[in-house]
């Protein structure tokens, strides 16, 4: 009797436990990545001098495997692979990689990640250096209407109920 107890139990905390370890592998996933994507954009900005100037995530991709420049003309051959280990992320069409405009890269929950493009001197923008903003919507697939706009300061209110399990890539002045 003691024996089934303790193996009830033991199921019992296995079941309450084994969803939040799923949830936050899928979170620890979702930050490595867009670490990894972070990186991948400052060696861009190095060979280019600025970051992708899209919001399309199809050209964020073909941008970081090398198809388009910054202002996103489409280059005639491959050009330099800023995000080489492809086996580390989700494309949407994975069989097809070298097909321009076709292929985003997915977050574990199988959303696109989010990357918006921050220009420099923008008039009447709070936003005053180039960078971006790169995000995933996390679990709920629901993201934050107010970053199609522009925040003051240029950054999204991590505190707005709208954002608080979305995940964001840090940038570089977070010290990559």
């Amino acid at each position: 009797m003691i024996v089934i107890g303790l193996i009830t139990a033991m199921m019992a905390l296995t079941f309450n436990i084994a969803p939040a370890i799923f949830r936050r592998s899928l979170e620890a996933r979702a930050r490595a990545q867009l670490v990894g994507i972070s990186l991948a954009l400052e060696q861009y900005k190095r060979e280019y001098g600025d970051y992708p100037q899209t919001d399309k995530p199809e050209q964020l991709f073909d941008a970081l495997y090398g198809r388009r420049g910054p202002s996103m003309q489409t280059f005639n051959s491959q050009g330099k692979v800023f995000l080489a280990n492809l086996a580390n992320y989700t494309l949407s069409k994975p069989e097809s990689i070298e097909s321009i405009g076709e292929n985003v890269i997915l977050d574990p929950w199988g959303n696109y990640y989010h990357y918006i493009y921050k220009a420099q001197g923008v008039v009447g923008s709070a936003w005053t250096n180039p960078s971006y903003i790169l995000y995933s919507f996390g679990a709920d697939g629901v993201g934050n209407p107010a970053l199609t706009q522009d925040p003051a300061g240029g950054y999204p209110k991590t505190s707005d109920p709208l954002n608080l399990d979305n995940i964001y890539a840090p940038t570089a002045g977070d010290h990559l």
